[in-house]
Parts: structure tokens; sequence; C-alpha cells
């Protein structure tokens, strides 16, 4: 069964890290934190298993596009990818769709 440290543990994203270190079936998501932990994260624990986390609908719109603003600061394009989308068809079990990449339909 997987299982998503939400928010990456808020304050202490390091212990998020070392539990995901031991399970192979635990992600996290990237949501309420800064573009460093992040990139923290993918350096620790790979790509595979960090989710975009944007806490919607419970924050106003303005933060849902901060929270993607600081995904893109902290990744590479396939990284973005893999992380606002890939990760989270595999984490749910559903049927993956193609990359989409700027300046595609």
């Amino acid at each position: 069964m997987r299982v998503c440290l939400a928010h990456m543990n808020r304050d202490h994203p390091e212990r998020a890290l070392q539990i995901m270190q031991r399970f192979p079936l635990v992600y996290t998501d990237t949501s309420w934190q800064p573009a460093k932990a992040i990139r923290r994260a993918i350096d620790t624990a790979g790509p595979d298993r960090i989710l975009l986390g944007s806490d919607w609908p419970l924050l106003h719109p303005e933060l849902q596009g901060e929270s993607l603003d600081i995904l893109r600061h902290a990744t590479s394009a396939r990284e973005l990818d893999q992380i606002g989308r890939a990760n989270a068809e595999r984490f749910l079990g559903v049927e993956p769709r193609p990359a989409v990449h700027a300046g595609q339909p």
C-alpha cells in the first residue's frame, strides 16, 4: 500500500525523507515547502515519490500558482513533469498520459 506523508512533514521535512529512505512505498508532497526543501527531497529520495501538493481547495487561488512556481524553481523540466503529473498517476494507479511540454497543444 502506498502512503503519502502530506506537506513533507511540514516543519520537519528531514524526518519525512528519513522515512522515505526506509520504506519504498512512502511518498510525500510539496505542499507548504520552499524550493530548497523540495530540491533536497529530490536529491535525497529521488523524484519518483514526490507529488505536487497545493492544499487546494483550502487556500486561495494565488497560492496554487505559487506552489507551481516554487516547484518550477526547484526542478528540471523532466522532474517537473514527473512530480506534477506522472507520479500522481502511478500513486493513484491511473493510466499514464503522455507528457505535455511547453508549446504543445
